[in-house]
């Protein structure tokens, strides 16, 4: 029976190969694209890519007495192992003044590993395969270096694109409009301390604290959505009549909310009155931030200019995603150490909102009155 040309042996050695060639060549691209970007000159390149080569073609020889010497597959580790070792090394010491060298110093060390690397890969075929399956065996290694030569370009342009527009945007949100990473910052904010509450505090407190059952935590739920709904269609009637300065005042609002539903387990209530008041407290903070939600939104939008405005509201996702869980994980403590106290948690946090709500009003005041000179 035929031996197949894909032996796991040989299988392990295509990938490898494909991997490790792949990352060597956009690297490659990449430095190089850098020194002709910084030199501007063609004779420092060229004269920066001919040194590079110069190892691979003095110590070849070397590669294939050290190939037929040692452990093939112990070198393509070693190998691979040393070139990932001295990328980070160079991304740990490379700055402006020194770029050059370094970059030059990496690429003469890739040449070097090259040397040793290519004679190892081709003495490893015969050993793998047999009979004609030796010459499909090349084929294949020399469609995975063709592979890799034709797409790590394309890559690697596509990365510098992706690099570019991510510069772009992050220095337009940090240095030209610092207003929108604050307003990220205060989304990100709302949305960890009532998201951290709600979906890990609700639950619990109607399950585990007042011992009530799923029907009223199902109910509870809805009352939510409705108050989610209606908080959107509250922030579609007050778009004409709403000042960005009132912003803050929401921001204290959601605090506001919190203090009532620890109030609660102050009270020598039973616990449906309880669970009604912890309801009615989590709707209005739910209403109270879908408003704010929305006009934040909105504030970002408007001063993003359109070609940047998808990277922009990817951050402002990005950020209040991270928040989210967060907040889910810290509430998540805090009600099992205060489990028999958690006004302990409800109160502290919404007076920690209120005090952040009325920190803001010299920001939004500020925002509101360079949104009145961008109208003009």
């Amino acid at each position: 029976m035929k031996e197949p040309l894909f032996t796991k042996n040989f299988t392990l050695l295509i990938l490898g190969q494909l991997t490790s060639l792949f990352g060597n060549f956009i690297l490659k691209l990449a430095l190089s694209m850098y020194v002709l970007e910084v030199t501007g000159s063609a004779a420092v390149f060229a004269g920066i890519l001919s040194a590079a080569t110069i190892p691979t073609i003095l110590l070849s020889p070397f590669g294939g007495i050290l190939a037929d010497r040692a452990d093939r597959r112990n070198i393509m580790v070693a190998l691979d192992a040393l070139t990932g070792a001295s990328v980070f090394c160079v991304a740990i010491f490379l700055s402006e003044s020194n770029a050059l060298a370094v970059i030059s110093i990496l690429l003469v060390i890739l040449s070097v590993f090259g040397a040793f690397e290519t004679p190892t890969v081709q003495a490893c075929i015969p050993t793998m395969l047999q009979g004609d399956q030796i010459t499909k065996g090349n084929a294949v290694v020399n469609q995975v270096a063709s592979l890799s030569y034709l797409t790590a370009p394309m890559l690697g342009g596509v990365l510098s694109i992706v690099k570019q527009d991510f510069s772009l945007s992050m220095r337009y949100i940090s240095k030209e409009q610092t207003s929108i990473l604050k307003m990220l910052l205060l989304t990100a904010v709302s949305r960890f301390f009532v998201m951290g509450i709600t979906i890990v505090g609700l639950p619990y407190i109607v399950r585990t604290v007042l011992g009530l059952n799923a029907q009223h935590y199902g109910a509870a739920e809805s009352a939510l959505a409705i108050a989610t709904i209606l908080g959107s269609i509250a922030a579609g009637l007050l778009t004409d009549k709403w000042k960005i300065h009132r912003l803050s005042v929401l921001l204290a609002s959601i605090g506001i909310f919190m203090i009532p539903a620890g109030i609660a387990f102050l009270l020598p209530a039973g616990s449906l009155i309880k669970y009604a008041i912890t309801v009615i407290s989590f709707c209005g903070m739910q209403a109270v931030i879908s408003i704010f939600s929305i006009f934040a939104v909105s504030l970002i939008q408007q001063r993003t200019p359109n070609h940047l405005i998808g990277k922009v509201m990817a951050y402002t996702s990005m950020v209040t995603l991270c928040a989210q869980p967060m907040g889910q994980i810290v509430y998540g403590i805090c009600f099992d150490r205060f489990r028999s106290t958690v006004y302990l948690v409800f109160i502290p946090t919404g007076i920690l909102v209120c005090i952040v709500g009325l920190l803001t009003m010299e920001f939004f005041r500020k925002m509101e009155r360079e949104q009145g000179n961008i109208s003009e």
